[in-house]
């Protein structure tokens, strides 16, 4: 399970915010990656590079 948390720690992110809405969760780690979690799934974390 991966924790948003721990991938602060891991990554250095330098943002974090909350959809709330959308029950996502963006966290953008530097060099074009985002990640997006999903409070349905929480074991998972869609990357997305951003060109």
């Amino acid at each position: 399970m991966l924790d948003p948390g721990n991938l602060q720690i891991n990554y250095h992110l330098s943002t974090l915010w909350n959809d709330y809405n959308a029950g996502h969760q963006y966290i953008y780690a530097g060099k074009g990656e985002l990640y997006l979690t999903d409070n349905w799934f929480s074991n998972t974390v869609t990357k997305y590079i951003l060109k």
